[in-house]
Order: C-alpha cells, then structure tokens, then sequence
C-alpha cells in the first residue's frame, strides 16, 4: 500500500505541478497509468489475500493476473516508443525497456515458483517485479520536490535494498536466502542499464 501512495504522489503531483507533464498525458498515457496502478493495486491486494482464508481469493487473482500484465506490457511499450519519438533520448529507451525485461522475468519466474509451492521465493518475486517498475516514479519524485537526480539515486537503491530487508525482517526476524540472491540479480539489471546507457552516450 504504501508502495501505490508513492506511486500516486509522484505521477499525481507531477502533473498537477507541469503543464508539460499534463500535456503528455494523452489517453494512451493515461490508460498506462491506470493499467499501472491497477497492478499495485492487485499487489496490495494479494499481500493481504495470501494468508488464512483468503488464500483461494489469492488463487484466483493471481491465475488470473497475466491478463492484467499483457495489457500493462502491450501499452507500456507504445507509451515507450512514443516517448522515444517525442523526446528522442536513447538513454530513456534502454531505461524503459530494462525496466520491462527485468519486470517480465520476475513476474513469470514468480508464477513458476507458485505452481512449484515455493511461496518464499514466490512472494519476493513478486515483490522486486514490483519494485523494478518504480524506476520512472523516482524521477518524478525528485522533480516534484525540487530535489537533485543524486537523490533519486538514493531513492531507488532504497527501495532495492531497504524494501526487500525490511520485508524479511518484519516478517521472519531475518533475511532469507531468495532475496539475497534476487536483489543481487537486480542490481545486476541495473550495472547492465547503466552499461547500456553510458555506451550510448546519450
């Protein structure tokens, strides 16, 4: 939940604060906020829903949760390529695709280990598909506040660290071995976007 607040504070106010912002968001863009949000949502949802007697409601979204991440894909990379071809920036392209790569392959690598009953694997899977989606929100964060791009840096190795641990530590009172090896993976996404970005040069 608090993860969908972020979210909404910092593409809300970002519009509500730029003009040109606001004139980006056509109903393409829009739907692609909306698809977004709705996955945060389902996110909150299933957190509560995957314990005690709620766990058949668990089930049932999540078998069905494919659908929702197909639309949000399919409109996320038009909104991507239009973004590429309203600003030109190649360094936002890798951005946005690494973003979906890593999202697509912790989400069907979170499915799998559903299906083979490894529910701690499953959740944190789920949880740093979620968080990888955040990359573009930092920005917006940043700017909306007046902050430096040196902050947003902060922000998202706050929520790749910081997020996952809590979890664990909240949860269990210790940090296990899936999300050790899951935030290395994804810090391995990133060096290689920033590899891909720096190569460029643009």
């Amino acid at each position: 939940m608090c993860i969908f607040i972020y979210t909404v504070i910092a593409f809300g106010g970002a519009a509500l604060i730029s003009e040109k912002t606001r004139s980006f968001y056509t109903p393409i863009v829009s739907l692609h906020g909306l698809l977004s949000l709705a996955w945060l949502a389902l996110f909150a949802a299933q957190a509560r829903f995957s314990n005690g007697l709620l766990l058949k409601r668990h089930r049932w979204l999540g078998s069905r949760s494919p659908v929702l991440v197909g639309a949000m894909i399919v409109v996320g990379v038009v909104v991507m390529i239009m973004t590429y071809q309203r600003y030109g920036i190649v360094s936002l392209l890798i951005a946005n695709a690494s973003i979906y790569l890593q999202f697509l392959i912790f989400f069907a690598a979170a499915l799998i280990a559903a299906r083979n009953h490894r529910a701690d694997w499953h959740k944190r899977l789920m949880l740093l598909a979620t968080i990888s989606l955040l990359g573009p929100g930092h920005g917006r964060f940043v700017r909306l506040f007046g902050l430096s791009d040196e902050f947003g840096g902060v922000l998202t190795l706050v929520m790749l660290l910081g997020v996952p641990i809590a979890y664990d530590l909240l949860s269990e009172g210790r940090i296990r071995k899936p999300t050790v090896i899951l935030i290395g993976i994804s810090f391995a996404f990133l060096a290689l976007t920033i590899a891909g970005i720096v190569s460029v040069g643009v």
